[in-house]
Formats: C-alpha cells, structure tokens, sequence
C-alpha cells in the first residue's frame, strides 16, 4: 500500500511540475478580441510590451505626469470585454491551468464567481492578460502607484471603482483608468456635484448615456480602501501565496515519495 502511494505522489509531483514548465511557453493575453467583444470601441491600444515601458518611473516624472501616464496606459492596455457575456474560458477569465493549477481550481471547483473570472491583483500579470473592468483597472493604477510611493486611495461606489490620488500636497484628483478620464476634483467635491463630470467625460466622446449612468453612480455613497490588500484581502493573499505554492507543491509531494519508498 505505502508504494502505491509513494507512485501516486510521484505522479502529481512530476504532474505539477510539467504544467508549471509548460506555462513558460503560453501567452496569458487570449488569442482574439475583437470589437463586438468590447464595452469600448478600440479598447485595447498598447500591447503588454508597450505597457511594461509606459510604467516606468523616470527622472523627468512628477507624481502628476506619472499618474496621468499610467491612467491612459491601464486604460488602453485592459480591453474591457463584456464581463458575464462569455464563458470564463474564453479570455482567460478563469486562470488557464498551466498559469496557476490552484487558481484553475479554485476556478474550476470552488463555486466561487470571484475565481470562475478571475480578477489578478498583481498589476503586472492583469497587464499581461489585458482584460479587465473598472475594479481590475482601479486595481492596476493603485498598485503601480504604491510602488512608487504617490498617494492614492481606491475609491468604490455601487457599480463603479475609480482611484483618487495625491498629485502634489494636499492636492487629489480622482483618476479613472477604465474611462482614461482624470477629474480635477476631491472624490468629495464630485459626491457632492456628479455634474462636475460631465465634460471631462464627454471631451473623452462617451455617449450622453453612458456619461448620465455615471453621474448617477457618483451621487451615491461610496468607500475608500488603503490599497488593493485592503480592497481584496483574503484574495490578494491567496493569489500572492498560490505562485509560491505551485512551485513547492511539487517537491513536497516527491519528498513524500521518497519518504514512502524507503
């Protein structure tokens, strides 16, 4: 019976570290996305390439300049797809397997819609991947800020998520890098006159449609979260934890093969 078990481990062990190989050989950006597919129309203007050398902080930058760079690079990097209209497999909502087998599980087995379309907090592999709504582009813009160390807080309102930044002392502005669009405004002076939004959005061409359902959002009552940790805690810990596991998980299991063996 201990040999049995001893191959089975063997197995997975050797299982799981094929995948994990194979994933250095796939592409976490899907295939295809085409217009129909899209919230926005020519959503998705910067490759991953591109994106990787528009968000690098450089001796010219001021946390203003840098804000505003990485507010247009989210927004024309994340192709807003229609999020519930395909299945999860389609864009990689679901982490494909040989990205990260736990994430694919948790995807696959959990229930849970959160992991069935996958929301990366890692800015850098939501970048790869470029698809996202507002929650993963607010996301993307406050993390890369953290590490430059400029102010910022996400902001949530029922249905929306922007990010308000400390652009020079004592000076916010709320940037939203879903609709590329920057507010030079507090998130309080917005609260409390959503009207103020209306040219920055249409400056952008933004449907009068499109621009009222916003001024309706800001009206309401909203939340601030101290980074993407405080925005999505147990998740941003499980993700952080699942890259290091997938690669420890393989050796544990052939460490008890050859405990088993013996």
């Amino acid at each position: 019976m201990k040999k049995i078990f001893a191959y089975f481990f063997l197995c997975i062990s050797l299982i799981a570290l094929a995948i994990n190989i194979s994933g250095f050989f796939f592409k976490l950006s899907p295939s295809e996305i085409k217009d129909e597919n899209l919230r926005f129309k020519n959503d998705q203007i910067y490759t991953y390439e591109d994106a990787l050398e528009n968000i690098r902080w450089t001796e010219s930058d001021s946390k203003a300049t840098y804000a505003q760079r990485l507010n247009s690079t989210v927004a024309g990097r994340l192709a807003h797809v229609h999020w519930e209209k395909y299945t999860p497999t389609r864009f990689n909502q679901t982490v494909p397997v040989w990205e990260n087998y736990i994430l694919y599980l948790a995807g696959k087995l959990s229930n849970i819609p959160e992991f069935e379309r996958y929301h990366f907090s890692d800015p850098y592999r939501s970048l790869e991947r470029g698809i996202g709504i507002c929650g993963d582009a607010s996301m993307n813009l406050s993390k890369l800020l953290d590490n430059e160390d400029v102010a910022n807080t996400i902001i949530s309102f029922p249905g929306h998520v922007i990010v308000e930044v400390e652009i020079a002392e004592n000076i916010k502005h709320v940037f939203d890098p879903d609709f590329n669009v920057i507010l030079p405004y507090s998130i309080e002076e917005i609260n409390a006159q959503s009207d103020l939004i209306i040219p920055f959005y249409e400056e952008k061409s933004y449907s009068e449609k499109e621009i009222n359902n916003l001024v309706n959002k800001y009206e309401l009552e909203f939340k601030r979260w101290q980074g993407v940790e405080h925005f999505i805690t147990k998740k941003y810990y499980f993700e952080y934890a699942s890259y290091y596991l997938i690669w420890i998980l393989p050796f544990l299991f052939f460490l008890l093969f050859l405990k088993l063996r013996k």
